[in-house]
């Protein structure tokens, strides 16, 4: 049988590097995409060297249109289908919204929501004539649970879930499935990250929301996902 082949956004680190490993393992073509294919590829390619599985990074950064279309052109051109297409790929912006710069709102809705809708209306032409695929999206459980200063990200991710529950309507017929994916705290390199959008706000009136959602995140992550 020929292996399904699989397209992941964001897979230096965390969540898409794990899935990107867990399902070359499993016998799947995978194609792993990261902004930056010279500084984070290489423990990707360390593995699929080691273990001789079917898993080739690429380059893709999903907030431009010619990377994307690059990249999905150049699975389409080796492998002569797209399968699955998982967007993964997502940053965390955050603050309160009266001092949030309008750069850092604009950035995580382009990363989180432009960039996963871009992906999906790329793959969809020849899932669509396929008839046959399936889309995952990778949202957050902070498109539920909405806290302070986080308007930004919790709000990108809610309009991924509402895109997510569009699109399965819309294509159920050309039997493509989505899956929306709303992980909890899961420990992963973004939380080492500098959160967009937070600087220094020990003068800010605010600065209660952030050392309370600070003391939370903590707490979740000495039991981890």
């Amino acid at each position: 049988m020929t292996s399904k082949v699989v397209l992941i956004t964001g897979c230096s680190t965390g969540i898409g590097q794990a899935t990107a490993i867990r399902l070359a393992r499993a016998g799947y073509q995978v194609f792993a995409s990261m902004r930056n294919l010279a500084a984070d590829s290489a423990p990707l390619t360390a593995i699929a060297d080691a273990e001789d599985v079917n898993l080739t990074a690429i380059q893709l950064d999903v907030t431009d249109q010619r990377s994307s279309e690059r990249a999905v052109q150049q699975v389409l051109d080796k492998s002569g289908r797209l399968d699955v297409l998982i967007n993964n790929a997502g940053i965390s912006g955050g603050g309160p919204i009266e001092e949030m710069p309008e750069t850092v709102l604009r950035a995580t809705f382009e990363t989180n929501f432009f960039g996963a809708m871009r992906m999906m209306q790329l793959a969809l032409p020849s899932m669509r004539e396929a008839r046959s695929g399936v889309i995952v999206n990778v949202s957050s459980v902070m498109a539920r649970w909405i806290p302070a200063l986080c308007s930004a990200y919790s709000g990108s991710k809610v309009a991924l879930a509402a895109a997510s529950e569009a699109l399965a309507q819309e294509v159920q017929r050309f039997n493509i499935r989505v899956a929306l994916i709303e992980p909890g705290v899961i420990q992963t390199p973004i939380f080492n990250k500098k959160k967009e959008g937070v600087e220094d706000d020990s003068q800010s009136p605010y600065r209660e929301f952030s050392a309370r959602h600070t003391r939370l995140i903590v707490g979740l992550l000495k039991t981890p996902s």
